[in-house]
């Protein structure tokens, strides 16, 4: 086949992705004019489908992406906001009640204030997962979103840029939650997040307060351990008083009394024993609504508490175990789901669900609970399968696969990598500047325990389903503790 065919075949299946789209479009108010310009001179991109499979706040090592987040550089210039912004920030905190350093925090980890808001078109990104199979279903439900708000004309086309999986702006939102939260601060009659700071940190403060943010409280405590706690015997949505939590044996790492010990605080040790610990409250969650990895939490409150003068982490990260590669991952995943751990299909990308499914396993085999994908885990895992029964020649093995009303991509190679189902593929270095270190998952409720506000993330993708848009009772201003104690 020559490369003329081959190219030719390429542009035939994209072209018929995207019209599979027009029924939905249509039927969602998107017209024809409008759907036509969007998609004129399409072609998947690669580099979509490869950072898909690269996100940081799953990838890395927790105490490597909080650290890469709250970098000296990116503290210093979060200063500079602060007081480039003041008289903004003044009123965004009287307006909404949500803390001025967690919104320049959120703006700092999500797109390093508007320096790295991301390159990629939109629509293009999203059509891309779909026609690609990678993420597919979360594309789908913005999608339509994506141009209906190109069609409402609160962005020029040529200018509706954001991240790989959709997310626009400074503050990164996905398309549904804009639709359903972006503030017109100025009152031009447009929802400009993306060269409108006015706007972009506005919609964040009005995303905050639906998803029920505490004013006047912190988003949690670094704290220490009683020699005698186990983490592997408290699940991560086990809710209590801080009181409570203060019976058990643990105090803050500071010294200092809990300030209210009345709150609701759940037991976070992401690297167990080995690294710090904290007891996350209500705002904790509510930073989880924008994005539901608890490192991203983590690291915008850091971020947000060391813009506001205090300092780092008492106990430090350990800094021991290897990152696994794509194929390492994918591996890790599939002997997950073999041992009934998770569900769902192993794709190679660290979301909510593989978390979930070594917390799992790290529990039944009495290991400290962390969650972390590690050389370690996967090595154990390796040593306990079973060796293989033998086959006789006679015997002939084989599957069958189900269609899809539109078929997965060609493996085609290009210049830039390859479009199809997810492949092995290495995972693309972090970029020398500062990153873009925001990215996505779903709703986690537990009856009795930790339950996140209902609604899409504001930046969302991962290996899970997404939950429906909902809201939150308005969250109103009040006098308490500033919003970022916790050393």
């Amino acid at each position: 086949m020559g490369l003329g065919t081959v190219l030719g075949a390429k542009e035939a299946y994209s072209a018929k992705c995207v019209e599979s789209l027009w029924p939905s479009a249509n039927r969602a108010g998107v017209t024809r004019a409008t759907f036509n310009r969007a998609f004129q001179g399409f072609q998947p991109d690669p580099e979509v489908v490869e950072a898909a499979k690269y996100q940081p706040e799953y990838v890395k090592p927790i105490g490597e992406y909080v650290d890469r987040a709250v970098s000296a550089k990116r503290l210093e210039k979060g200063k500079e906001k602060l007081l480039e912004y003041k008289p903004l920030l003044d009123a965004l905190e009287a307006r909404y009640g949500v803390d001025r350093h967690i919104l320049v925090a959120i703006w700092g980890v999500e797109s390093n204030y508007g320096e790295q808001p991301g390159d990629k078109n939109v629509i293009h990104s999203l059509a891309t997962l779909i026609c690609s199979g990678t993420k597919s279903k979360y594309a789908r439900s913005q999608i339509n979103s994506a141009l209906k708000i190109m069609q409402r004309g609160d962005v020029p086309f040529e200018i509706m840029n954001g991240s790989w999986a959709g997310a626009m702006g400074h503050t990164q939102f996905i398309p549904t939650t804009y639709t359903a939260y972006a503030a017109d601060y100025d009152g031009d009659g447009k929802r400009d997040i993306w060269t409108n700071i006015p706007d972009a940190l506005a919609s964040t403060a009005s995303y905050l307060k639906v998803s029920k943010w505490q004013p006047g409280q912190t988003w949690g405590y670094e704290v220490k351990l009683p020699s005698g706690l186990n983490p592997n015997r408290i699940s991560k949505n086990t809710l209590k008083t801080v009181g409570q939590w203060q019976k058990l044996g643990i105090v803050r790492i500071n010294g200092q009394p809990f300030p209210r010990p009345g709150d609701k605080a759940s037991l976070f040790a992401p690297e167990g024993t080995r690294g710090p610990a904290f007891l996350v409250l209500n705002n904790f969650r509510s930073i989880r609504r924008y994005n539901v990895a608890e490192a991203y939490a983590l690291a915008v409150g850091h971020l947000a508490d060391r813009l506001a003068g205090y300092g780092p982490f008492v106990q430090p990260w350990p800094t021991d175990e290897k990152r696994l590669s794509l194929e390492q991952r994918t591996e890790l995943q599939q002997l997950l789901i073999s041992r009934g751990f998770m569900g769902g299909d192993a794709d190679g990308i660290i979301g909510p669900d593989t978390l979930d499914g070594v917390r799992s396993y790290q529990r039944a085999r009495k290991l400290p609970v962390d969650g972390y994908p590690t050389q370690t885990i996967l090595n154990m895992l390796r040593a306990e399968i079973p060796p293989p029964l033998p086959v006789r020649k006679s015997e002939v093995l084989g599957q069958t696969q189900s269609a899809e009303a539109v078929p997965p991509l060609p493996a085609i190679q290009d210049q830039t990598g390859s479009i199809g189902q997810p492949q092995p593929a290495k995972a693309p270095p972090p970029p020398a500047v500062e990153d873009q270190t925001g990215s996505i998952g779903q709703a986690q409720p537990a009856n009795g325990g930790i339950e996140l506000p209902s609604g899409p993330p504001a930046n969302a993708a991962t290996n899970g389903p997404l939950p429906a848009i909902g809201s939150g009772e308005p969250a109103t201003l009040g006098a308490g503790e500033p919003a970022v104690r916790q050393n």
